[in-house]
């Protein structure tokens, strides 16, 4: 199960509100912790893509945001290419 994901209108329109769908949404987001290291995220990317996942990002523990596609990694996001590359909590 992924920590995050988007999905469109038209992917609801498809699939409904089925949990767990058969179809990966087109955005999935892990976040790295102490217990979820690159290992595990390299190969939850690899299955998420298998399944049909436009992107896959990675929020690191600093905030860092790391943005995959199927092909190679991503200076941003392309399919929403306003979305930072570092996030951080409100102080």
């Amino acid at each position: 199960m992924a920590d995050a994901v988007w999905a469109s209108a038209e992917f609801f329109a498809r699939r409904g509100l089925a949990n767990p769908s058969p179809e990966a949404p087109e955005i999935v987001v892990e976040v790295l912790s102490p217990s979820n290291g690159l290992t595990e995220i390299e190969e939850k990317k690899e299955l998420y893509f298998a399944r049909g996942v436009r992107e896959f990002w990675v929020c690191r523990e600093d905030g860092e945001m790391l943005f995959y596609n199927n092909h190679a990694r991503l200076k941003h996001s392309t399919l929403a290419p306003e979305f930072p590359t570092r996030v951080e909590l409100p102080a």
